[in-house]
């Protein structure tokens, strides 16, 4: 019971950045992992309460639904029906390949932190709420970023 599989999405560019960058670009895909990076499996309304929490910005279900189903499209979400419980519950997780995406929102806080428009507030480490998202020190994206 539940959606039915469909192969993961493939640009007609065949471009591996186009391909991510469609990925992570739907509304709150990137908050989704970042929530699922941390928990381990998340019902859809733990989500929605916990992205709330992190931004203060109201999510509406029909748009969390989308970029669910968007995330599983992609491979990178696991949806667990638990058809034992009444009513019927949902569970998300990431798949092995949308843990990996822990690297790429490590390196996208790492690049706001250090190199962020100056009018943006700096994020606080000691108030941000994505600590679970690894800091990669200047030095260190730097020398990936030189190549």
């Amino acid at each position: 019971m539940g959606r039915p599989k469909k192969p993961p999405v493939e640009p007609p560019e065949k471009c591996a950045m186009l391909c991510t960058l469609r990925l992570i670009e739907k509304k709150w895909a990137i908050l989704v992992i970042g929530e699922l990076t941390e928990f381990e499996e998340l019902s859809f309304s733990e989500l929605q309460r916990k992205i709330q929490g992190r931004t203060g910005d109201k999510i509406s279900p029909s748009v969390l639904s989308s970029t669910l189903a968007h995330l599983e499209d992609y491979g990178v979400l696991n949806r667990r029906v638990i058809t034992t419980e009444r009513p019927v519950r949902v569970k998300y997780s990431l798949t092995s390949s949308g843990r990996k995406l822990l690297v790429v929102l490590s390196v996208l806080k790492s690049w706001g932190f250090h190199w962020g428009k100056k009018e943006i507030k700096k994020c606080d480490l000691k108030t941000c709420k994505h600590k679970h998202i690894p800091l990669i020190p200047e030095e260190e994206l730097a020398k990936y970023l030189r190549q």
